[in-house]
């Protein structure tokens, strides 16, 4: 009788629920989305961008500080893939830029 009587609840409940939307609410929705994805895109490139610099100043620091020619070899070829990622880190930024100032997804 109880899983009866919870079924007789769940189908009026389903029933009352359900609103037709139109297509201008369902565009906006997935605009919606799509800005909030973006956001959290440029956030994670953001944050990427800021220990890549912070990385490539300790690694170019490292490289000038230390004595040892291997060591400084090693570092200085680290700093520099570091630079290249900074630079492709704001090729991307760029173009998720560009995204976002779209008004259709």
């Amino acid at each position: 009788m109880e899983l009866d009587d919870l079924k007789i609840r769940l189908k009026s409940k389903m029933e009352a629920d359900h609103v037709v939307k139109t297509t201008g609410d369902l565009q906006k929705a997935i605009h919606a989305n799509t800005k909030s994805i973006t956001g959290k895109i440029k956030r994670s490139l953001w944050i990427e961008l800021v220990f890549c610099i912070v990385m490539a100043i300790v690694l170019t620091a490292v490289a000038f500080i230390t004595t040892f020619m291997g060591l400084r070899i090693y570092f200085g070829i680290f700093s520099v893939v570091c630079l290249v990622f900074i630079f492709i880190l704001l090729l991307l930024l760029g173009k998720m830029n560009k995204l976002s100032n779209t008004p259709e997804p």
